[in-house]
């Protein structure tokens, strides 16, 4: 396309048009300009490389504007946003005022004379539009805007109410609703930020903040085509397409509205202005998503949003504010948003502090190596102070590092979440939970279980090491949770097995007559009434997996059950199991168990997965076949099996090896509710 640049002039009104691919609407939108009332303006019409004939039909208007029209054209196509065709009209511009018309819309045709008749009267930096023209089809307009009552014009001299009118009021955030001043541009240093989806709202609340006489008007002078569209928000993609863009919109949204907001004195004093906005953002491609979310499975959303996610954790630090209150704040979260926020979890970044408290150089701990390749690495001044200290910001759901010390001395492991300031109160922080699952330290389980921590209620763990000594520290975690006062009192070190089956054991045997119940309910009825549903909903934590284990040998020695991960798990020795060797019962319902077992002699261990012995009720002497659906087996780190397992009390999941004096043996097993479908 030849670039047509109209001889230099200056021009009351520069008029800039951004156009892609709007051959069926362009000359509608050029025909409402070329027959205003008012004609001391110009027209700035941007291609972002169309592919179809729309520069074409612009190029018929040339003669018509008689050199009022310039034609431009973008380097590369921006991925159908405006954002890059605006600010190459604006530089092109030359009139006092900047009016920005989209190509798919049009102006009624004395606009621009009372748009600039009313900014000159009343020496408006920004003349704003409350009402418009809103065209669901050809045949259907309709008055639409946030004041429709209003008759006469307002002037706002106070740019924080203009800020909450923009935000609070709606039908505000749109460039076409604002007539402005381009030196008052160009003095505030307003262009549209590069992103896609978001970028005119940011253009609109900065153009808000910075303008000192604000002039809102009731008339309706632009029509907004709102059918037929081809923008790019409302273009149709594949569900995991679909939900990608949006949410990827969404995080580069956050991030650019967190640059923006740090500067900007309005925002920075009113963090509810950001709530609403960010709020309203989220819950707007919710919407969009709809279809989506009940098309997609879970752990196609997660894998979409994890990939989506901020790449660093300083831009994940800008979402954090936000996402922490919109989870908070329940009444202000909708059932959509709160599934889309809790499947954020790698937004969530925890924090590991690795310190060796001893007046010691640097070089005396070394960290050799950590997983995540995205963390954030740091040693800050303030914990040199007694010793050496790394801390390790990370957001990947796990990480292991390796440390390695150079002196005898005690290493300390902290565990806590992010540092996230209140944005009420600056000098406190919100409790910013991170659920810990899982701390390992030299292949030693420290725990395994959920150990809420956060910055001021970290989670200590010391340990003493020698010269040379390398140390290997592997932990996971969970997303932000909400549901808690203070899990602070949870926070508790592992039991020992042996006072785990005293504290333990009568919650199991009402568990057993919990099952029975449940039991006759799921299998004597071929028909689920209401009360079977609420019982099964009610007990379904009672769904306990069995694992036997026993060591044959021909030698006198002894066998241990040395760990295991599960506080509530029932870990017995009957006699009945002792006829052929030394063996172990170990009952769970947490879903997923680990245990590891010793031997002082030579042997075999037999390992059998079963379910519960429960009896029907009408007759002792038979069992019902209470299945469990086993999901994965690991001994000693070898994958043994990988899929759905079922097994019950009488036909159970066997599994045999060898083991050798003093040697260890690691057991690790997941299982699923149990189902009478198998």
């Amino acid at each position: 396309m030849r670039v047509y640049l109209c001889p230099k002039k200056t021009y009351a009104v520069s008029v800039v048009v951004p156009m892609y691919n709007a051959e069926e609407y362009i000359a509608e939108c050029l025909e409402s300009l070329l027959l205003q009332t008012f004609q001391d303006f110009e027209v700035i019409v941007v291609d972002d490389c169309s592919t179809d004939n729309s520069v074409a039909v612009a190029e018929s208007f040339l003669e018509k504007f008689g050199g009022r029209l310039k034609l431009s054209k973008t380097e590369k196509n921006s991925g159908g946003a405006g954002y890059v065709p605006r600010n190459i009209g604006l530089t092109l511009a030359s009139g006092m005022y900047i009016y920005f018309l989209d190509a798919d819309d049009f102006l009624l045709l004395n606009a621009l004379e009372l748009l600039y008749r009313d900014a000159k009267k009343c020496d408006a930096d920004v003349i704003c539009l409350d009402n418009y023209y809103y065209m669901n089809s050809q045949n259907e307009i309709v008055r639409k805007g946030c004041d429709n009552k209003r008759k006469s014009s307002m002037i706002i001299d106070n740019p924080s109410r203009v800020v909450y009118e923009c935000l609070f009021l709606g039908d505000m955030m749109t460039p076409w609703s604002k007539f402005v001043r381009r030196d008052f541009l160009i003095k505030n240093e307003i262009y549209f930020p590069e992103i896609i989806a978001g970028g005119d709202n940011i253009w609109s609340v900065h153009v808000c903040s910075c303008s000192k006489r604000f002039l809102r008007i009731p008339l309706p002078v632009y029509f907004y085509r709102c059918y037929d569209t081809k923008a790019v928000t409302k273009s149709k993609r594949a569900p995991r397409e679909q939900m990608a863009w949006w949410i990827s919109s969404f995080v580069k949204l956050c991030v650019a509205w967190n640059e923006f907001a740090t500067k900007n004195e309005i925002l920075k004093s009113n963090y509810n202005f950001c709530y609403k906005y960010l709020t309203d953002a989220l819950n707007y491609r919710l919407k969009q998503l709809s279809a989506e979310l009940s098309l997609l499975d879970n752990v196609e959303i997660y894998e979409i949003l994890q990939r989506n996610s901020p790449k660093t954790p300083d831009s994940t630090m800008s979402l954090l504010p936000f996402l922490f209150s919109f989870i908070c704040n329940e009444k202000k979260t909708s059932a959509n948003g709160e599934l889309i926020i809790r499947k954020f979890g790698h937004c969530f970044t925890a924090k590991m502090l690795v310190r060796m408290d001893k007046k010691t150089e640097p070089e005396n701990l070394r960290l050799l190596s950590v997983s995540d390749g995205k963390a954030r690495i740091s040693r800050p001044e303030w914990w040199q102070k007694n010793g050496v200290c790394h801390m390790i910001d990370s957001y990947a759901g796990k990480l292991e590092i390796i440390s390695k010390a150079n002196v005898d001395g005690q290493v300390q492991v902290r565990l806590s979440g992010a540092w996230v300031p209140n944005p009420e109160d600056k000098t406190k922080r919100l409790p910013y939970w991170i659920d810990y699952m899982k701390l390992v330290i030299n292949e030693e389980t420290v725990f395994d279980k959920l150990t809420p921590a956060w910055h001021d209620k970290p989670y200590v763990y010391n340990m003493n090491v020698k010269a040379g000594e390398e140390i290997k520290i592997q932990t996971e975690w969970l997303p932000h949770r909400d549901d808690r006062d203070d899990l602070s009192a949870k926070v508790a070190p592992p039991q020992e097995p042996q006072k785990i089956q005293e504290n333990n054991s009568e919650k199991l045997r009402k568990s057993e007559a919990l099952i029975s119940e449940l039991r006759t309910a799921l299998d004597n009825e071929k028909k689920l009434h209401n009360k079977d549903v609420e019982l099964i909903n009610k007990f379904k934590d009672y769904f306990t997996a069995r694992a036997d284990i026993q060591l044959v040998t021909k030698q006198k020695g002894d066998f241990q059950i040395i760990s295991v991960s599960d506080d509530l798990a029932s870990v017995t020795k009957p006699k009945w199991f002792q006829k052929g060797g030394i063996g172990y019962v170990i009952n769970s319902c947490v879903g997923k168990l680990e245990f590891v077992a010793k031997s002082s002699v030579d042997g075999q261990i037999k390992l059998r997965l079963r379910g519960l012995d429960v009896r029907t009720p009408e007759d002792k002497t038979k069992r019902i076949p209470y299945w469990i659906n086993y999901t994965k087996l690991i001994v000693d780190d070898e994958i043994i099996f990988d899929e759905i397992t079922p097994a019950w009390l009488e036909k159970f999941y066997s599994y045999n090896t060898d083991i050798k004096a003093g040697e260890e043996i690691k057991i690790k097993f997941e299982w699923l509710p149990h189902r009478n479908n198998v």
